[in-house]
């Protein structure tokens, strides 16, 4: 399904929250598109919810702490 976003405003605040970096917000709304796309639904908060939840199990797995500063490692 094609059109806008489908977010609030408190939705917005509550994303501000998360400190991300560019890359993880970048990330965060493809995922979000693609599994809105998969559904054939537009994007929703629920969709950005699950991408972000994603990328801190991923961060958490990976045994990130905090944004990487550089390149490498």
């Amino acid at each position: 399904m094609q059109g806008p976003a489908v977010v609030e405003e408190d939705d917005i605040q509550h994303l501000e929250s998360l400190a991300l970096n560019g890359r993880e917000i970048k990330n965060i709304a493809a995922i979000a598109h693609a599994l809105a796309e998969a559904d054939a639904a537009q994007v929703s908060y629920k969709y950005l919810e699950l991408a972000a939840e994603s990328n801190k199990k991923f961060s958490k797995e990976f045994g990130r702490k905090g944004p990487v500063e550089g390149m490498y490692v």
